[in-house]
Parts: structure tokens; sequence; C-alpha cells
């Protein structure tokens, strides 16, 4: 297939035009929407940390590329030849959308940034106050190059009707040089990103990888322990004025196999922040990756590729502000599910995007039992598992520590146990099996 004159390698016919024409807005608006909620979230929670500003930036810089992507098939030179159907643009607004596209890519390598904060503080175990540091200087050099860039595309007259198979202006194709000015306004910082995301991505999942090997390990390491103590039959001995007293429950083993490995948290805390860097990592490759697939292919395949490609950019390109959004709200929507399992998944959702103001529309159900369970649990010296119903206590080491029984039989009885950093194993009406998911999507 050849080029024209124009560097037209494909004319959509009009039906094909008008269904590019409404993709494109459709999209871009589902993404300023999913933008937009994030922003909201992050500001009404009040809470600031490196994680939620780098969001924050990513969200707002992808508000700007998608008003680009929404008028790309409206705003463009409407003398331009391939000029769509719907098009009524001219050379002022054709560098407006040119400046908005420009800047918009540094949604992208925000992309990035968010890929390193998960490196660093899960993989290398960075602080966040260091880490506030180097996000700094991120922002610094992100939005500097946004705003130089495309500053020196509109001053110098670079910017232009850019596509040869949709509408749109960016880098113009008309340029006698305009594979050089591509390639440092666009090709080359998007190849910079994607290696840099995909590398960070790996030595991640190689950490999460391991470290969840090595959580189980330590988790089944501490079941063979504590198995060897005699403890499927647990009986409490009551402190009263007669101290004759008896009450008794058993622990099976797949119970207790359960409670000791639902007791380190930390491997399952660390393997649910790499999923949600992983999901971050998706959204940006299902998104923006149709950009590179189209650009290297379109020299290369008939005129029914050029069109899937270009209906499936404007399909997905513009949407990372939405998948983005559905990222963000994922933990806090498994939490809510978690939480409050009767209530539908609907007002889960509700619960997940407004916070705590949505309140549950039903009870949440108490265990009842016909004699008082024992409050803690802890093996003696003579390596007998001895369990308390007045109270706790911590070894020897430590001073003691005393609770009323009534203060401690206040609420639903005790239902799972934990072991704490003590060694003591401590009955908790919290379920230790189903563990808290980060809210805020941050390394613990």
């Amino acid at each position: 297939m050849s080029d024209g004159e124009d560097g037209i390698v494909f004319a959509p016919t009009v039906t094909q035009q008008k269904i590019i024409s409404i993709l494109f807005p459709t999209t871009s608006i589902i993404s300023i929407f999913g933008s937009s909620l994030i922003i909201l979230n992050v500001k009404r929670d009040r809470k600031r940390t490196p994680f939620r500003r780098l969001l924050l930036a990513l969200s707002a810089c992808d508000i700007v590329a998608s008003f680009g992507y929404l008028f790309q098939p409206f705003l463009s030179l409407k003398d331009a030849e391939g000029a769509f159907l719907w098009t009524v643009g001219n050379t002022v607004s054709c560098n407006i959308l040119a400046f908005l596209t420009q800047f918009g890519l540094s949604a992208v390598i925000y992309s990035a940034a968010v890929s390193f904060y998960f490196l660093l503080t899960i993989r290398f175990g960075l602080q966040e106050r260091k880490f506030a540091i180097i996000e700094r200087r991120m922002h610094i050099g992100i939005l500097s190059w946004s705003v130089i860039t495309s500053i020196v595309g509109v001053s110098m007259g670079l910017f232009g009707p850019s596509s040869r198979t949709d509408p749109g202006c960016w880098v113009a194709t008309s340029l006698e040089n305009q594979d050089l000015v591509f390639n440092v306004m666009g090709r080359v910082p998007g190849i910079i990103v994607l290696l840099t995301i995909a590398f960070n991505n790996i030595l991640l999942y190689c950490h999460v990888r391991a470290t969840t090997i090595e959580g189980q390990k330590k988790a089944l390491e501490a079941e063979s322990r504590l198995s060897a103590y005699q403890s499927n039959s647990i009986t409490d001995q009551s402190i009263g004025e007669g101290g004759n007293e008896r009450s008794s429950f058993s622990v099976s083993g797949d119970k207790k196999s359960s409670v000791l490995r639902s007791s380190d948290k930390q491997w399952k805390r660390v393997r649910e922040v790499g999923m949600q860097s992983f999901l971050y990592v998706a959204a940006y490759f299902f998104s923006f990756g149709w950009n590179i697939v189209k650009g290297i292919a379109e020299d290369k395949v008939s005129e029914g590729g050029i069109l899937a490609l270009a209906i499936l950019q404007a399909t997905f390109v513009p949407t990372q502000g939405f998948l983005n959004m559905l990222v963000y709200f994922r933990p806090k929507y498994k939490r809510s599910r978690t939480r409050y399992p009767d209530e539908t998944k609907l007002w889960a959702v509700k619960r997940a995007v407004l916070g705590e103001g949505v309140k549950p529309a039903k009870k949440v159900a108490r265990l009842h039992t016909s004699q008082p369970m024992p409050q803690s649990m802890k093996v003696n010296y003579a390596g007998e598992w001895q369990a308390s119903s007045n109270g706790f206590s911590v070894d020897s080491n430590h001073k003691n520590q005393e609770r009323s029984s009534s203060e401690l039989q206040e609420g639903p009885p005790p239902t799972k146990m934990r072991i704490d950093h003590s060694g003591d194993v401590m009955v908790s009406t919290t379920s230790m099996l189903d563990t808290p998911i980060p809210e805020d999507d941050e390394v613990p």
C-alpha cells in the first residue's frame, strides 16, 4: 500500500468516520469521570501520602489528555486532507488540541512514577518520608518536560494534522523532519516509559512471589512448632471464689492451621499491594498500548486492519482514567464486601466510592454461645495451653496487665485467634481469616 502526496494511507468511509468520531468523545468522557472520582475521593479523605499525590497528579493529567481526545474529531483542521465529516476546527483549535495531547503525555510518565513508588517501597523497603524527596523531583521533572515541549511545539509551528488514518492534531505530518520531532516529543519518551514499567514490575513480581512463598513457609514452620504442643483439647480454669468451675473447648487441627496461616499478615499485604501495582500497569498497557500497536502496524496491514486498529485506538486509548478508577476503588470494594457480606454488591460499590457515610442496612450477625468463651490463651512453662476468661497476661519479661471480666465480655464472644508479638495466642472478635487489604493501596 502506498502513501499519497499528503501521507494518507487509508481514507475511512463516512460511516466509519462517524463511528470513530463517536467513540473518541464517549470513552474520553468515561475517563474524565473516572479520574474525577479519584481526585474527589483523595481530596475528601484529606490524607496526603506520596502515592496519593502521584495518583492525584496522574488523574489530573489524564483529564487534560482526555479533553484533547474528546475534541479531536471536531476541532482538528477542517481544510486538511483527510479531515473527518464533523471536523470544524482551524489552526488555533488544532494547536490547542496538540498542546493538550502533548501535555497529556505526562499521564503516561506518571504511570512510570507510580511503578517506581511500588518498586522502591515494597521491593527495597524505602520509607515514604524518604520517597517524598524523590517524589518532589518527579513532579518537577514530569511537569517541566510536558509544559516545555508543549510550548515549544506551538511556538515553533511543529503541531498540525498528525494522523494518516484518524482525526487529530499533534506533530504535523507535513514537517520535513517529522520523524525526528515525533521521536523527541513522544516516541522515545514512550519507549522509555514502557521499558521502565516492564522492568520495575518484573522486579516487583519476583519479590512478591518470593515473599509469598517465604511467608507460607514460615506459617507452615510455625504450625509444625505449635503442633508439638498438646493443643487439640484446651481447658479453661476460671478464677472464682470456689476456684472449681471449669469449662473447655477444643480447636481442631484445620482450624489451628487456618489461624496460624492468617496470623502472618505482612506477606499477604505485600501480595495485595503488589497486585494493585500490577493492575495499574495493566490499565496503562490496555489503554496506551493501542497507540504503540497502531504506530507499528499501520504501514504493514491492509485497509481493514488499519480500520480495526483505528477503532480499537478510539475505544481504549482514552480510558486510562476509568481503568485507574476501577483499580483504585478495588480494595475499598473488597473491604466492604468482607466486612458486610450481607449487603449487596451495589451497596459495596457506593460504600467504596462515597465512604463511611454510606451506612449498612443490615446488622452484622453476632455469634452467641451457651457458655463464656476464653478471652486469651498462652503456653505456660510446662508446655500446656492455658485459657482465661477474666483477662490476659504477657510473659515474664513484660509487666502483667489485667482487664475486668465484664469489660472483656462486652459485645459478641470471641470467634478467632491470633498470635501476638509476645507469643501469646489471643482470642479476638476480629476475623483473621480475611486479611484486611490496604485501603489506600499503599505498602504496609
